[in-house]
């Protein structure tokens, strides 16, 4: 288990552990396949991961938001997410679903060799799709993760976002009616 941290003033990264970003990054240019879960985004985070999925040719994601079907979505946020689903199916690379069944507050960062292998390590942790804004380190809150390699923790994780990206949890954010959702103004 490696742990990694935000670099916020007051509470900067102990190095020469990694912050998560780093940790992120360097994992990310091993990957072909990225599946993450998590309660949140914003629309710079959004903005970044796609950044990042062309950047290193990721050929399979899904991105799970925990959140938004109960607590409301703000505006901005779905209307990105929209844009990337409809990016992400048209390229046939992948989905953005939303949790239905419960608010998940997990946040859960797997990384993949190829396509339908396992993954090869991920990352678990108090940081949202929002640790990928790239806003500078002031305006971040105090994050701390971990990362595991070890086969029982990444197929146990792997499960968890399978459980998840089933119908009876959530839905492919396209295939949600406007209706269906409550907008955060």
């Amino acid at each position: 288990m490696a742990l990694q941290y935000t670099n916020t003033p007051t509470m900067p990264a102990k190095k020469p552990k990694k912050t998560f970003r780093e940790q992120f990054d360097e994992e990310v240019t091993k990957s072909r396949g990225l599946a993450i879960a998590v309660d949140a985004a914003s629309v710079e985070s959004l903005r970044e991961l796609d950044h990042i999925i062309d950047q290193n040719q990721i050929e399979n994601v899904i991105l799970i938001l925990g959140t938004y079907w109960n607590n409301g979505a703000p505006k901005a946020v779905l209307e990105e997410a929209l844009r990337l689903a409809v990016k992400w199916k048209a390229r046939g690379i992948g989905e953005i679903r939303l949790v239905h069944s419960v608010d998940y507050l997990g946040n859960v960062y797997c990384f993949y060799s190829r396509p339908g292998s396992n993954p090869f390590i991920a990352c678990v942790g108090s940081g949202n799709l929002c640790i990928l804004d790239p806003l500078p380190a002031a305006d971040w809150p105090y994050e701390l993760s971990i990362s595991t390699r070890k086969p029982e923790d990444l197929q146990s994780l792997e499960e968890e976002i399978q459980e998840l990206a089933k119908p009876i949890h959530s839905v492919n954010l396209l295939d949600v009616r406007p209706e269906q959702l409550t907008l955060l103004t």
